[in-house]
């Protein structure tokens, strides 16, 4: 039997040495011309594995943005997917209309771990905490972490 892993691999490696080709340079720009980079992922898609996963926190890393939020795929009433889901069964229900993608390899609980260790994983680096720390002051930074969080929101990105 010959399986198509290898290829699979070699194409993802491809498509993201693509990707990276094509936004790196107008990132760059836009930093330099002093823009923040915000971007956004989504976790936990019908038939993406916690492989894929990895490779998306990978790419946010290459991207280098300001921030990065990590988002969980939530299949609303009447969409595609949420029929898909449906009738495939390879779902969790979250209240009487939301469903979660559930596989072999992820359910609900175990991709909210997935999405907390990514923030961290992302946020948590020494390059970006420098990064928060010119952004926000030294002074702001600390009295934020240590009095437990934000305050009401300035407005100032």
């Amino acid at each position: 039997m010959v399986s198509n892993q290898p290829h699979q691999e070699s194409c993802s490696a491809l498509a993201e040495t693509q990707l990276l080709k094509r936004w790196k340079p107008p990132l760059s720009s836009a930093k330099k011309n002093g823009i923040k980079i915000a971007c956004s992922f989504m976790l936990g898609l019908p038939d993406e594995t916690l492989k894929d996963m990895e490779a998306s926190l990978k790419f946010a890393k290459k991207l280098n943005p300001d921030w990065c939020q990590f988002n969980t795929f939530i299949a609303y009433p009447d969409s595609r997917l949420y029929n898909e889901l449906l009738a495939s069964g390879n779902y969790v229900k979250l209240d009487e209309f939301l469903l979660s993608v559930k596989t072999d390899e992820f359910d609900y609980n175990s991709l909210m771990a997935v999405q907390r260790r990514f923030f961290k994983e992302f946020h948590m680096t020494p390059k970006q905490i420098m990064k928060r720390i010119r952004r926000e002051g030294a002074i702001n930074f600390a009295k934020r972490r240590l009095l437990g969080g934000t305050k009401k929101s300035t407005g100032i990105a």
